[in-house]
């Protein structure tokens, strides 16, 4: 390589020089230096190559001084700022030595400080040995404190222990809607409670047992309800039945009437299912429409009504077909058809329109709770017993709602019984006409709070699920 190249490869790592890549300059220098040696030049080009390597390894010795100076420079302020947050952490230590985890949460702030910051090594190893004194001492007052809680938990451990044990044995018999309460109230006393993991779960394990314990007595439970529920409702069934060959039979009126009363009775001593409920007091209205029908001295105005009611509940009935066919709002399809089937309550109908109609209404909820229970199996999901407040508040409810619709009962049995015994008296066209139609107001007044009833019936069976 020629005098000129090395003079300008020489000039190029002058200008490259800088703090940042110092270094890598001083590498290729030296290289650069090793090449020149083994060339050989003209005296005054050797002197001159000589000359110009000592001038930029003088400037590079200058420029490692100068850095040397910014790092003692900065090393010393590092120090005097760790210094003085290690002094300051000693004194917030010795404060805070009862709240070990602020104390240990500040070591670390103030070993995280060390990160990046240039140091003697020297000075950073007295500083860290002080700070990891410091670590030692938490460390060691974090497992007295440890020692204690457990201490401390083992006693309250024993007290809660025995409360659990109490509230667990009553699963077995109690009362379900109190026992579950109970267990939630104990649930969270453990949770809050100052234990440490292992009693705290071991708690919670054996309340858990005894929830268990709660669903698989309430599963029992409706199983054999739903049994007796059935049995209940082929029992009024049979009754219904053998009502209907009486109504053909027998020509005493008060006699018929007095036997659907005595049906009507039944539904308030036998427990029965929603749906089973429902189909069977329709029909007993039914019953109770014909036998009015038969008495209803307006032939014409029957018809009239009839017909009016036919073309009012068609068209609905139609549309809850539709929708239990194509809707996938399943609730508020549901919701529609439970209001046309409460809908044909109290309405005068031709027997054979009715039965026909409400057939119709009937395969509309077949195929609609098919759908729910296909759509239910895909996204079913286990659910815990809502707030026991809100069941409290429905059995006020549903309690207040039986009382009414008992008392409007007894009430229309008064004005039927009334109505019966002055059905043959002469001159009382008028009073029974009046008769007539507070009993059918007392029956639309039943009717509109037994939807009512359903309806709380319907939350509490979603709530108990």
């Amino acid at each position: 390589m020629s005098f000129e190249a090395f003079t300008k490869q020489i000039t190029e790592l002058e200008k490259r020089l800088s703090k940042s890549n110092l270094k890598k300059v001083k590498l290729s220098l030296i290289k650069l230096q090793n090449e020149i040696s083994s060339q050989q030049f003209l005296p005054e080009e050797t002197t001159e190559l000589k000359n110009a390597l000592e001038t930029l390894f003088h400037k590079i010795r200058k420029l490692q001084q100068e850095m040397q100076q910014d790092f003692e420079r900065e090393a010393a302020e590092n120090y005097d700022f760790l210094k003085e947050q290690i002094i300051q952490t000693i004194d917030y230590t010795q404060k805070n030595l009862g709240e070990i985890d602020l104390v240990w949460k500040r070591l670390v702030e103030v070993q995280n400080m060390f990160k990046g910051r240039k140091l003697v090594a020297e000075e950073r190893e007295q500083l860290y040995d002080t700070l990891q004194q410091l670590f030692d001492l938490a460390r060691k007052r974090k497992e007295e404190q440890n020692r204690e809680k457990e201490e401390l938990s083992g006693e309250y451990f024993e007290v809660l222990d025995d409360e659990v044990e109490f509230v667990v044995k009553k699963c077995d018999n109690g009362d379900i809607v109190k026992i579950w309460a109970l267990l939630l109230k104990t649930k969270d006393k453990v949770t809050d409670s100052d234990l440490v993991f292992v009693h705290r779960k071991k708690l919670i394990d054996r309340l858990q047992a005894g929830f268990e314990i709660l669903k698989l007595r309430k599963e029992e439970m409706q199983v054999d309800l739903q049994a007796k529920a059935r049995k209940n409702a082929h029992y009024i069934d049979q009754q219904l039945q053998l009502a209907v060959k009486e109504l053909e039979s027998n020509p005493d009126f008060k006699q018929k009437w007095d036997l659907l009363l005595s049906i009507q009775k039944e539904f308030k001593e036998h427990k029965l299912e929603k749906e089973s409920r429902n189909v069977l007091y329709d029909q007993l209205q039914d019953l109770f429409s014909k036998l009015k029908s038969d008495e209803f001295d307006d032939q014409d105005a029957f018809e009239k009504i009839a017909d009016e009611n036919i073309q009012h509940l068609t068209p609905l009935v139609e549309k809850a077909f539709e929708l239990a066919q194509h809707s996938w709002e399943l609730k508020k399809a549901k919701a529609f058809l439970i209001k046309i089937q409460a809908d044909f309550k109290g309405r005068k109908m031709r027997g054979m329109e009715r039965e026909k109609l409400y057939a119709r209404l009937q395969t509309a909820f077949d195929i609609l709770n098919k759908r729910i229970d296909e759509n239910a199996e895909s996204r079913k999901e286990n659910q815990e017993f809502r707030e026991t407040s809100r069941l409290a508040e429905l059995e006020t409810k549903i309690q207040k709602t039986e009382e009414s619709i008992e008392s409007d009962t007894d009430k229309l049995e008064m004005l039927e019984q009334t109505f019966a015994n002055n059905q043959e008296i002469e001159g009382t066209e008028e009073k029974q006409e009046q008769l007539l139609n507070q009993i059918e107001l007392m029956q639309a007044a039943i009717a509109r709070k037994k939807t009512e009833l359903d309806v709380l019936y319907h939350e509490r069976e979603i709530i108990k699920e």
